[in-house]
């Protein structure tokens, strides 16, 4: 199993998404799809916020497809790893 992870991760280009992927249609997508981190909770972890409710799915893919939400999403988990959490363990003084 550990071997199909590294496996995708690597078919996928997890290690430098950060760097290498430009999710260019982000203010778009963020307008049909409103998303986001908001502050921390009390224990000092990050609030992601879905609007699932205010979400345009045909607005939504007519400025992106499945391929490139899936590749924003792992863009962003990568950067909650080691960016926010990093960020949110040094403001709470623990690992977050």
């Amino acid at each position: 199993m550990f071997g199909n992870f590294i496996r995708w991760r690597e078919e996928n280009g997890v290690d430098s998404i950060i760097w290498d992927f430009e999710f260019t249609e982000k203010v778009a997508v963020a307008a049909a799809y409103p998303t986001g981190y908001h502050q921390h909770d009390k224990l000092g972890r990050p609030v992601y916020i879905e609007r699932v409710g205010k979400t345009n799915v045909t607005q939504l893919w007519s400025v992106t497809n499945e391929e490139r939400m899936i590749k924003n999403y792992i863009q962003s988990y990568e950067l909650l790893m080691k960016l926010y959490f990093p960020a949110c363990s040094l403001k709470a003084g623990k690992h977050i």
